[in-house]
C-alpha cells in the first residue's frame, strides 16, 4: 500500500507544479513557455527523492497539531527546494540564471502539496521513527536523485541521438565575421544542398540565411569552413571546445536558437504563424570581441527585415 501512496505523491508534485508553472506562464502572456519542459526534467528526480524520504522527512516534525504539522512541511519544503536550486546551479551553472518562471516558489509549492499528501495518507507508524533513523535515512535523498538525473539524462540522450538532425557544413565568406544567424521554415528560403550526405549552408554577406527546412533539435554535427574567393575552403573549428576547455580562434560559437514571436489577434505568441525561429553564431577571426548590445539589436532588426522582404517576394 506504501508504494503506491508514494508514487501518488510524486505525481502530485509534478501535477501541481505545472498547474502552478502554467498559471504562471498565462500571467506572463505566455513568456517563457519553452522553460516548461526544462523546469520538468529537473522537477522529476526531486519529486522521486521526495516519494522515497518522505515519511522521514515528516518524522523530523515533533508534533501532532495540525496547524503546526502544516507550517513545519512548508518551511521543511522550502529548506528543501532552496537546497535543489543550489544543486541545479551547481550543475548548469549561469544557465539557471535562464529559467522565465520561478523555478524555487514552483518547487516548493509542488513539494508542500506532495508531503501534505503523505502526511494524510502514510500509516503513523511510518512518520514515528527516531529522528536519527530519520536524519540517517535522509541521505538516500542525493543516490535516489543522483540515479533519477542518470537514468533522464540517458533517455534523453537516446532519444537525442534517434532523432538527431543531419550533419551540416557551413561556409562562411573568408572575409566575413561577427554574427550570423540561420532562419528556419521559412517557404521563401532556400533548399540547401547536400555534399557527402552533409547540409550545406552558404551564409551570406548580410550574416542571415534563410532556409525551408523546420529547425531540428538533437545532437548536432557541424563543421565550418572558410571560403575564399575562387571557392578554397579552410577548415576552423568551434570556439570553443567544451571537452578540454580550448578556445580555437579562428573559430563559430554556436550561440542558441530561439524565435521572434509572431503577430496574433490578442498579442504576440511563438505558436503564431508569423514567428521566426533562428540559431545565432559568431565568427571570430583573430580577436575575441567583446558582447555588444547595440549589435544584437542590429543584427535582430537586419533579420526581421531580411525575413519579411522574403515573405513579401522581395
Amino acid at each position: 500500500m506504501r508504494k503506491p501512496i508514494k508514487l501518488y505523491s510524486g505525481l502530485i508534485h509534478i501535477v501541481t507544479g505545472i498547474v502552478t508553472a502554467l498559471i504562471v506562464l498565462f500571467s506572463q502572456d505566455w513568456f517563457g513557455d519553452g522553460d516548461i519542459w526544462s523546469y520538468l526534467f529537473w522537477t522529476v528526480p526531486l519529486a522521486i527523492g521526495i516519494s522515497v524520504i518522505g515519511n522521514n522527512l515528516l518524522g523530523l516534525i515533533p508534533t501532532e497539531n495540525k496547524i503546526l504539522r502544516a507550517i513545519g512541511i512548508i518551511i521543511v519544503s522550502g529548506i528543501f527546494s532552496y537546497a535543489w536550486v543550489w544543486v541545479l546551479y551547481l550543475i548548469i551553472d549561469p544557465w539557471i540564471n535562464a529559467f522565465s518562471i520561478p523555478i524555487f516558489y514552483l518547487w516548493t509549492i509542488g513539494m508542500i502539496f506532495q508531503l501534505l499528501y503523505l502526511d494524510w495518507k502514510l500509516p503513523k507508524e511510518e512518520k514515528n521513527k527516531s529522528i536519527k533513523k530519520n536524519l540517517i535515512r535522509l541521505l538516500l535523498f542525493p543516490l535516489v536523485a543522483f540515479c533519477s538525473i542518470v537514468l533522464i539524462f540517458g533517455f534523453s540522450y537516446l532519444r537525442s541521438y534517434l532523432t538527431k538532425p543531419e550533419a551540416e557544413t557551413y561556409l562562411i565568406p573568408e572575409n566575413f565575421s561577427g554574427q550570423f544567424k540561420i532562419v528556419y521554415g521559412e517557404e521563401c528560403g532556400i533548399m540547401p544542398k547536400t555534399e557527402n550526405d552533409r547540409k550545406i549552408l552558404e551564409i551570406p554577406q548580410n550574416g542571415v540565411l534563410i532556409i525551408k527546412p523546420e529547425f531540428k533539435a538533437g545532437i548536432i554535427d557541424h563543421e565550418y569552413y572558410l571560403v575564399d574567393n575562387n571557392g578554397n575552403r579552410t577548415k576552423i573549428e568551434q570556439y570553443e571546445n567544451y571537452v578540454t576547455g580550448i578556445k580555437n580562434v579562428p573559430g563559430v560559437r554556436l550561440g542558441g536558437s530561439g524565435n521572434y514571436a509572431g503577430k496574433t489577434e490578442t498579442g504576440f505568441s511563438s505558436d503564431s504563424p508569423l514567428t521566426i525561429r533562428y540559431t545565432d553564431f559568431e565568427l571570430y577571426k583573430d580577436t575575441i570581441t567583446e558582447f555588444e548590445y547595440k549589435d544584437r539589436i542590429k543584427m535582430d532588426s537586419l533579420t526581421r527585415k531580411l525575413v519579411e522582404e522574403c515573405r513579401n517576394g522581395k
